[in-house]
């Protein structure tokens, strides 16, 4: 019913010409004023301004008499128009303001507040047919509570809101019946009673869905602003074309405001509000936030004004709260809307076109009209796969993304039965998700009530059912069968219930008859006789042949109509092809009689049903298709995960590239129960082809590869936790840490290394970011950890550090690359040559690596000698006691160490050499630590006329020194002043270059590591006894680096042997050995070397003990202690 049109004053002043004015006589008396417009003023008038009580007539017959100030109607005043309508009651400001009263013309009136001329706030507007409103409104429309009594006697009371129903409300006739629930447009939108048999998530307890999780909460604060015209969404305005603030001044207000349509900007709503509130008591909270009701952006606006003008609910006589909790106890019986609700959603989903359209002809119902769990009649078609009623409720405006209360869209709905649990497919991206193995050995008891799976499971799910069902299989359909049976077709087998939609319906149990095939040792069937006897019976009737089987088999003793061919497979031992089974169902899912739901005798056929499973799935199909055509919004819900997740899941390259076309969000997550994940992450994890064009989709999509998922212990190394959780973490690593990326998920795969490259290539040509780190783990080190040496190829050529830091315990790519935990692999020889890759590529070996319980700072190489030790077995067994496998493991670890050990030295000596270039590029050079040795094997130069250790062997350049008188035994004894020279070197020149190497700054290591091993921490470095530049870890090890390579590189430069060899030997790397033991030495007066490092071992502390007990002092060495944790 339509109100009264609102006639609009008009100010005496727009008929006041100069002319006029000029008339006016300048006094308090009463006069009458006629102006050339044909207006007419009786009434007091003071300095040219009306004032006081008159009356003012316009040209076109309208009339005002009452009260004046200041030339403005001010007061109370009575107004008439030519047409009319009558308006008795307060002015302000030339304005209609407080208490009045206006008839209308056509027998309309409203009584009540009046603010700035609108009807705003408490009053009772009447219609001539004697419906009655009695209410609030808000700028001239009925909003807030109010009570709407109709012409026949029925009444309304509830919320409204731009002159129509919006909230909840009641309607009661005047048999007593009740229609409770939520409002919309003047029609229900939400009943209080629920629906049988409605589709709910909770359900389908095999999905996650945590409802909390999914609570919407609605800003009060956030203000509604109008809906733009369609005009204005395609042809969008420019920044200068929006309407200023509203905090305009007073003048500009009554100038520009009041006459605008109430949903202009330049409405001043604050001073509406204020006024519209302030007759009711309690304060309303209009800051905070409150949970959503329904996700429905519509749903929400109508829930945020019910709880605007909550302070309103107490002036209906009704149970609000009762009413927005759906509680329908507290009404009367249900009346005809309520009813003819209920009809909509059961004939939708039972898909009865007929009733679906003459209830929403009627336009009584709300297409999108819902019970009190939010189930509409269009989730209800789609989930029952109704298309011919889809179209109708979308032809009558149905909200094609309207939610339930859980959440859930038509969409959503469907995809939920397309894509079950069972068909998802085994991906390393989310952790809760078992593998196929383990999904398979698990009692289905719990499946969802849907017959559909993904096209692997469909396949694979056909085969499985064909192999269950080949002893059970007919060749011929009987002609008596009924085929008006009535009921839902429901099939159960042994490990899943299948049903059509959500439908519950009673089942006929099928027969589990696995008997086995059973022969004699002869050849004879079960049955005593061969099947070539029953197979001569081709004369006979097919009812003999029946019954022939019934007496031989007792379990056979169906009737003919009940007669299956799976007997006769079984008994003929008919051998059918898988394929041509699917091939033949495939036929008959095109086939109405063999797929309608009517013909369930039809079904008893395990053929048949497969047929009904593809048909089924084929209408889900063209269902989802249809909402998509038609504006389904793949981003609508998120329940229990969006769209695009359940066909990633599932592997269907077509629906994601369908999905994408329409829009779904390709940076969407997955609840951080679920692992925060993004579509990308799942995509990367995925098995298969399909995976890599899944991923190619997504990022064409603008999917961000480098999204980070919730943060958990994915790769967290757990067995070293109370280790390196003592690290501190720097703050560039700080900035890298995080969850996983899609990169790190790729490079962790284990199961298809070909695809698995391919997917990272696809991220890394999208900008991927190789420097990220999840829990420790670079992409790089995860690729070295999975085995995946494509993929390591693929992030060194894209410029991965392999040198970066790695938190966690980790180290390097390197330690990765020495990690026993990952040997199996690769073979040793692999894990050589991807040692030398890192290397090649710029790994760097020396970095700083903290290592074992005290966390002290060694490189990658003591990282891999501590992995080694933790093995305790392999590390501290004896190696006789050992099996050949581990003997195996044992030895290929100790090569992998020796070759790092190798690499280690080289990289040192690298370093050591570009030293000295450095130092003699700015004109500085050092000597050697000691005086009569030089070590050349870091680019050290000998002093002038010293030769290599090849010219400098005895008898070939050796520096001797002359005797003074010959021993006992014969034996030259030289003395410390004749020196003398052998070979090229004479002992001016050698005396010469000893002075000026006195005087050059000590050169020090830039680095102490053991020249054999390369272990730097973890064992006690002895320097070596000769040159004092290089450092051994062992006895063992100084033999072995002296027979392989320091024996050519630790030159005699001054000085005499403290343990002369015969001649032609070579000097021994350990002074202690003495060759000619027994007998005495050459040397008259012993030297004193001084040595690095101070030993603690017993002998040490006993040749100390006897020393201090004959010279009553310690021995004049110079002990260092050499500091094994530093790099300088």
């Amino acid at each position: 019913m339509t109100a009264g049109v609102m006639h609009q004053l008009n100010t005496a002043s727009i008929f006041q010409e100069k002319d006029d004015t000029d008339n006016i006589p300048n006094q308090q008396d009463v006069v009458s004023i006629d102006y050339k417009t044909g207006a007419k003023f009786e009434g007091k008038v003071t300095n040219y301004k009306r004032v006081g009580s008159g009356i003012f007539t316009w040209p076109n017959g309208c009339k005002y008499e009452g009260q004046y100030s200041d030339n403005f109607r001010q007061g109370k005043g009575k107004q008439t128009w030519s047409d009319g309508t009558i308006y008795t009651g307060e002015f302000l400001n030339d304005l209609r303001h407080g208490e009045g009263k206006i008839i209308w013309s056509n027998g309309e009136s409203y009584e009540g507040i009046f603010f700035k001329d609108r009807r705003h706030g408490k009053g009772t507007y009447r219609w001539p047919d004697g419906s009655v409103y009695t209410g609030t409104f808000y700028m001239d429309q009925k909003e807030g509570y109010g009570t709407f009594t109709f012409s026949d006697g029925n009444i309304f009371q509830g919320l409204y809101k731009e002159d129509e129903r919006e909230g909840p409300g009641v309607i009661t006739y005047g048999n007593g019946q009740q229609d409770a629930g939520l409002w919309m447009a003047e029609k229900m939108i939400k009943f209080c009673s629920p629906i049988t048999s409605a589709f709910t998530i909770k359900s389908h307890q095999e999905l996650e869905y945590n409802e909390e999780e999914k609570y919407i909460f609605i800003d009060l604060a956030e203000k509604d602003y109008p809906q733009v015209p369609i005009d204005h969404i395609l042809n969008p305005l420019s920044p200068m074309d929006y309407a200023p603030v509203t905090d305009l001044s007073q003048r500009v207000e009554s100038l520009y405001s009041e006459t605008l349509d109430y949903r202009s900007l330049a409405v001043n709503r604050k001073a509406f509000d204020s006024e519209f509130f302030k007759t009711f008591n309690g304060v309303l909270d209009i800051e905070g936030k409150i949970r959503a009701w329904n996700g429905t952006p519509r749903m929400m606006q109508l829930q945020k004004h019910a709880h605007r003008h909550s302070l309103g609910q107490s002036t209906v006589d009704f149970d609000v709260d009762a009413v927005l909790k759906m509680d329908r106890r507290k009404f009367q019986d249900k009346g005809p809307i309520e009813l003819q609700s209920e009809e909509l959603i059961t004939a939708a989903m039972s898909g009865d076109t007929r009733k679906v359209e003459l209830l929403l002809a009627s336009g009584k119902v709300h297409p999108d009209v819902s019970d009190c769990s939010g189930h509409t009649a269009l989730i209800g078609a789609t989930v029952n796969w109704h298309l011919d009623v889809i179209n109708i409720l979308l032809n009558h405006g149905a909200n094609v993304n309207k939610l339930n209360d859980e959440g859930c869209s038509a969409f959503s709905a469907g995809i939920i039965f397309y894509y079950p649990i069972e068909g998802f497919i085994y991906n390393i991206a989310e952790k809760a998700m078992k593998p196929v193995q383990e999904v398979q050995s698990v009692k289905r008891e719990n499946q969802p009530k849907s017959i559909l799976t993904n096209t692997r499971e469909r396949r694979a799910s056909k085969l499985n059912q064909i192999n269950r069902i080949r002893s059970q299989s007919t060749v011929s359909v009987p002609n008596n069968l009924d085929p008006a049976s009535d009921g839902e077709i429901s099939i159960k087998s042994s490990s899943r219930k299948i049903s059509f939609g959500n439908q519950l319906s009673e089942t006929q149990n099928l027969e589990q008859t696995d008997v086995a095939d059973r022969e004699d040792e002869d050849g004879d069937s079960a049955y005593g006789e061969d099947a070539d006897d029953i197979g001569e019976a081709n004369g006979e009737d097919v009812d003999d042949i029946g019954e022939a089987l019934a007496e031989q088999n007792p379990e056979c003793n169906n009737s003919f109509e009940d007669f299956d061919s799976n007997q006769s497979i079984r008994n003929y031992q008919i051998e059918v092809s898988e394929d041509l089974i699917e091939r033949c169902a495939t036929q008959l899912s095109q086939n109405e009689l063999i797929i309608n739901r009517e013909n369930s005798n039809l079904a008893e056929d395990k053929a048949r049903k497969l047929a009904i499973q593809i048909n089924v799935n084929e209408r889900m199909k063209e269902t989802l298709d249809l909402l998509l055509r038609r504006g389904a919004d793949p981003n609508a819900s998120s329940v229990p995960m969006p769209a695009l997740f359940f066909a990633i899941k599932s592997a269907d390259v077509d629906m994601v590239r369908q999905l994408l076309m329409k829009g779904a969000n390709p940076n969407t997550r997955l609840s951080k129960e679920q692992g925060g994940l993004c579509p990308l992450h799942i995509a990367c994890a995925i098995p298969g082809d399909e995976g890599v064009e899944i991923t190619e989709l997504l990022l064409d999509a603008l999917a961000d590869p480098d999204a980070r998922a919730a943060e958990d212990d994915s790769f967290l190394n757990k067995t070293l936790e109370d280790e390196w959780s003592k690290d501190p973490i720097s703050f560039e690593s700080r900035q890298l840490l995080g969850g996983r990326t899609a990169l790190h998920i790729a490079c962790a795969r284990d199961d298809n290394y070909k695809n698995a490259s391919r997917v990272i290539r696809l991220l890394l040509d999208h900008k991927a970011n190789t420097t990220l780190i999840c829990n420790g783990y670079s992409p790089l080190a995860l690729a070295i950890a999975s085995g995946n040496d494509l993929a390591i190829d693929e992030l060194l050529s894209y410029g991965a550090d392999p040198s970066l830091p790695l938190t966690h315990g980790v180290g390097s790519a390197l330690c990765v690359a020495n990690n026993p935990e990952f040997e199996h692999r690769r073979t040793i020889q692999a894990r050589l040559q991807l040692v030398d890759k890192l290397i090649k590529a710029g790994a760097d070996l020396l970095a700083p690596i903290a290592i074992g319980p005290k966390r002290i700072i060694g490189t990658a190489v003591d990282y891999a000698y501590y992995m080694f030790s933790q093995d305790r077995r392999i590390a501290h067994m004896p190696y006789h006691a050992l099996t050949p496998a581990e003997r195996d493991t044992y030895n290929a670890r100790k090569r992998l160490l020796a070759h790092v050990g190798d690499i280690m030295r080289v990289k040192a000596v690298e370093r050591e050499k570009q030293r000295i270039a450095d130092e003699e590029k700015v004109g500085v050079r050092s000597q050697s630590a000691s005086t009569n040795f030089v070590y050349i094997g870091a680019g050290a130069k000998l002093p002038p006329g010293v030769k290599s250790r090849s010219a400098a062997l005895v008898g070939q350049g050796q520096v001797k020194f002359e005797a003074s008188a010959l021993d006992g035994e014969g034996t030259e004894s030289p003395t410390r002043s004749g020196i003398k020279a052998w070979g090229n070197v004479n002992a001016k020149q050698l005396s010469n270059s000893t002075h000026s190497h006195s005087k050059m700054p000590m050169r020090k290591p830039l680095f102490k590591y053991c020249y054999e091993c390369g272990r730097s921490v973890g064992v006690r470095l002895v320097a070596c006894t000769r040159c004092k530049e290089v450092y051994y870890c062992s006895k063992a090890c100084k033999i072995k680096a002296w027979n392989a390579r320091h024996k050519e590189e630790c030159i005699r430069v001054g000085g005499r042997s403290r343990s002369p060899s015969p001649k032609h030997r070579t000097d021994s790397p350990t002074s202690t050995t003495i060759a000619n033991k027994g007998k005495q030495t050459a040397a008259s007066n012993k030297i004193l070397v001084p040595v690095k490092g101070l030993s603690k071992s017993a002998e040490s502390q006993r040749r100390l003990a006897k020393h201090k007990f004959r010279t009553g002092s310690p021995p004049n060495y110079e002990y260092v202690f050499i500091d094994n944790y530093s790099h300088n």
